[in-house]
């Protein structure tokens, strides 16, 4: 490839963590992760610079560093509603959306919601004294279908004014503005990670391919054009921001983040599908739409984003969906066909999420699983009769290639709808499994 070959390589700890990436252009990079897979730093030894991490008991960020290495810190108000981060002020509405952000360069931006608490208006207010104001628009389904700028200085910008986007299921497929029209396929049907951009010139009527090159979570790093020139390359912070926008050739468009993520230059926040993702944070800037279970911190993204994704904007919390999964079948099923335990096993790599049931015939044929498994059952059940084997079955069907380490597991007690530990056969089974 012009421009240097895409050389990236890769390391990881028993549990599955990312410990050290490298290539030719960010360098290495090495991570350090607390007990429960949570980020606490993030350090390039090519230039021994380093972001830190702190967290409270709810998850909230209280890192006093950021990937420059200035800042005051991070105060959090009731509800895990941040009130500052490292000189970005927050405020937020009675519903627990966020209505006010100041940046550290004085910038005041203003969101507006709609009554599905989706953002439908940003005012950003420039140091400069110019505002622009932008509106967004959305089907019934929660994609966005429009983003338009609409204040008056907006003709004297040659970047698009109004993006129309064309969805095939929860996948963007396409994107529209006066510049032309760009398309994007995927690594397969059931993924989120792109492959490549058709991108067709409305100046010249002619169509150009781009190819994007990945990381190991699905982070576009290069795109390359059908030579294997290199257009554009990318570094971003442990919570995705992009930090460094490599444009070899200055019309390269690449507008995505972590998996299923639009960037909006206007706001610097990532469209998620159901929510929007703020980078400098790692955090939503409005609650999870499906309030799962008030105990749980609702602007969670995940531990970190090395491992973990969020297609949808959606909390992806293997104990919370197992919970609501036991409740869930206490009420709508007879007590009759009522299993003793459920599980449920989120892919990270995939977003996808898995049930199981306990007392299920399971055919366990994945040599991952078949070696996790221990050799004699110490229950007075066999080794395969648990729901989390039940669950982990279907997740390795679905993805041959995974490995233990990239699933989180939870279990839960049908009855009393509560998190159940596992039995002493599945403590073994899942001991690579976060």
């Amino acid at each position: 490839m012009a421009g240097g070959a895409v050389n990236r390589r890769y390391a990881y700890d028993k549990a599955g963590n990312l410990i050290q990436s490298a290539d030719q252009r960010s360098g290495v990079l090495h991570y350090v992760y607390d007990k429960i897979g949570r980020i606490l730093e993030a350090r390039n030894s090519q230039s021994g610079r380093s972001e830190t991490f702190a967290f409270d008991p709810a998850h909230n960020i209280l890192s006093d560093k950021t990937a420059e290495g200035k800042g005051k810190g991070s105060n959090i108000s009731s509800g895990n509603r941040l009130k500052e981060y490292n000189g970005i002020e927050y405020t937020y509405d009675a519903l627990g959306n966020l209505i006010y952000r100041q940046l550290p360069n004085g910038e005041n931006q203003y969101y507006r919601y709609d009554l599905e608490n989706q953002l439908v208006r940003a005012e950003i207010k420039k140091p400069a004294g110019n505002t622009e104001i932008w509106e967004y628009a959305y089907d019934p389904f929660g994609r966005r279908l429009s983003k338009e700028r609409q204040d008056k200085l907006a003709w004297t910008s040659t970047d698009p004014k109004r993006t129309h986007f064309v969805w095939d299921g929860t996948r963007l497929l396409q994107e529209y503005t006066y510049k032309g029209s760009y398309t994007y396929l995927y690594t397969d049907q059931d993924s989120y990670e792109p492959l490549a951009q058709v991108f067709h010139n409305n100046r010249d009527e002619a169509q150009y391919l781009a190819y994007f090159h990945n990381d190991q979570i699905g982070i576009p790093r290069e795109m390359t054009d059908i030579r294997g020139n290199l257009l554009w390359y990318g570094e971003y912070t442990a919570w995705g921001r992009l930090k460094k926008d490599g444009r070899v050739y200055q019309h390269a468009h690449q507008p995505f983040r972590l998996q299923n993520q639009y960037y909006d230059r206007e706001t610097g926040l990532h469209y998620n599908y159901f929510r929007y993702y703020e980078p400098e944070t790692g955090r939503f800037i409005s609650q999870d739409p499906i309030g799962l279970l008030g105990e749980d911190n609702l602007y969670w993204f995940g531990p970190n984003t090395a491992i973990w994704v969020d297609l949808f904007g959606l909390l992806k919390s293997a104990k919370v969906h197992a919970k609501q999964y036991a409740r869930q079948i206490s009420k709508t099923e007879p007590v009759s066909k009522h299993p003793t335990t459920v599980a449920v096993v989120i892919d990270k790599k995939t977003g996808r999420i898995f049930y199981g049931e306990s007392g299920k015939l399971n055919d366990v044929v994945h040599p991952e699983l078949k070696k996790a498994l221990p050799k004699t059952s110490m229950e007075k059940w066999s080794t395969t009769n648990c729901a989390e084997v039940n669950a982990l079955n279907k997740a390795l069907k679905a993805r041959p290639s995974a490995k233990m380490g990239d699933f989180e597991v939870a279990a839960a007690n049908v009855r009393t709808g509560k998190r159940r530990k596992p039995c002493k056969n599945c403590s073994v089974t899942v001991r690579k499994c976060h």
